[in-house]
């Protein structure tokens, strides 16, 4: 086996690890969402790259980890309807004006 077949063997080793690491997925779901760091800064802050924060962040919304809610003001089913229209007539709506293609 030649040195650059070890060397991606051993780097994909360490990256099943890092990404099945439940700390290191905590610890970057909360730097990220919770004390408002950015990708960078997370990747900074572990040790890691970029690329291996957005792995982890999406990891932990696929385990449970992270949960978004979106709650409705209103209570009503409005929005639904609404991107249901505008995806069908091709419409966007901005904060003050639909714009129509």
């Amino acid at each position: 086996m030649g040195f650059l077949s070890l060397f991606m063997e051993r780097l994909d080793d360490r990256m099943k690890k890092l990404v099945d690491d439940k700390r290191l997925i905590f610890k970057c779901c909360s730097l990220y969402y919770l004390d408002g760091l950015g990708q960078k800064e997370v990747a900074d802050a572990l040790g890691i790259s970029r690329p291996t924060v957005s792995r982890l962040l999406q990891l932990g919304k696929d385990t449970g980890i992270v949960k978004i809610e979106v709650l409705n003001p209103d209570n009503t089913n409005y929005g639904q309807m609404e991107r249901e229209l505008e995806k069908n007539s091709r419409c966007r709506r901005s904060s003050s004006s639909t714009l129509c293609r």
